[in-house]
């Protein structure tokens, strides 16, 4: 009656027997499909009563397939910026450690923040302990080239701020001397912690078997990062590698 009500163009006539089926709690595959209705019905019209009970139904009877954790985990941050945002990841953290969405997504969203004009002025350094924290995870669990990117990135990048923090320091007292040496060592061990997960994203980066427009520019970056890399432990052969495999990407 469902199907038919579809192809009648009776939506909500074919809902209210979707309906009927998640409310008998079947759990056939053949009626995933109402449980979907159910739920997405309940995400437009912002019911978060209704989309949880729905929801939890549907992860009861199909739970191997990600798809309902998924949106699931959308709904839950939809709308939320900021803090707010960060707040609920960290419940997210708490109900479903082990998915990849949420260590990648709140990594993803930290990264952001902590470059954004927001962030200005703010005590950030909680939030940059945090964000290669997510991206492990999210890599022990799916090492897919995003995560290694932006991990290799957030260390690169984090690599320079420290770096501007050591040439800030202009005087020539003792303390300060060795207060900036310390911060430059800092540095350079800091670069050196995106070398593995650089190595990673190029290596997926090559099995592509097609390239789109922004696979070749992140593709073309991580390689100049690991060149820069590679000149920072004197490897200066291995650094113009990096650079000859650079240039060729765009013939790919």
């Amino acid at each position: 009656l469902a199907i038919l009500s579809n192809e009648l163009k009776r939506k909500d006539e074919a809902f209210e027997y979707y309906k009927k089926i998640a409310d008998a709690d079947l759990g056939d595959e053949k009626y995933a499909e109402a449980y979907d209705e159910v739920v997405k019905k309940y995400r437009r019209e912002d019911n978060r009563e209704m989309f949880a009970k729905y929801i939890a139904q549907a992860k009861k009877h199909y739970g191997t397939d990600p798809y309902w954790e998924t949106i699931e985990i959308e709904y839950a941050v939809k709308g939320l910026e900021g803090e707010t945002l960060f707040k609920k990841y960290e419940e997210l953290l708490t109900t479903h450690p082990d998915n990849y969405m949420v260590n990648f997504n709140y990594g993803y969203e930290l990264e952001k923040y902590i470059y954004s004009a927001e962030a200005k002025g703010k005590d950030i350094s909680g939030y940059k302990k945090k964000i290669p924290e997510l991206f492990k995870k999210a890599i022990a669990l799916n090492s897919t080239i995003n995560a290694n990117l932006l991990l290799a990135n957030h260390y690169y990048n984090s690599s320079f701020d420290i770096m501007d923090e050591a040439n800030k320091i202009k005087s020539a007292k003792p303390d300060d001397v060795k207060k900036k040496n310390e911060l430059l060592a800092s540095s350079k061990s800091t670069m050196l912690e995106s070398e593995p997960y650089a190595l990673k994203a190029a290596e997926l980066f090559s099995q592509l078997k097609e390239y789109k427009a922004s696979d070749k520019e992140n593709y073309k970056q991580i390689l100049g990062l690991l060149s820069t890399v590679a000149k920072q432990k004197g490897d200066l052969k291995k650094a113009e590698e990096y650079n000859s495999k650079k240039a060729e990407v765009d013939k790919l």
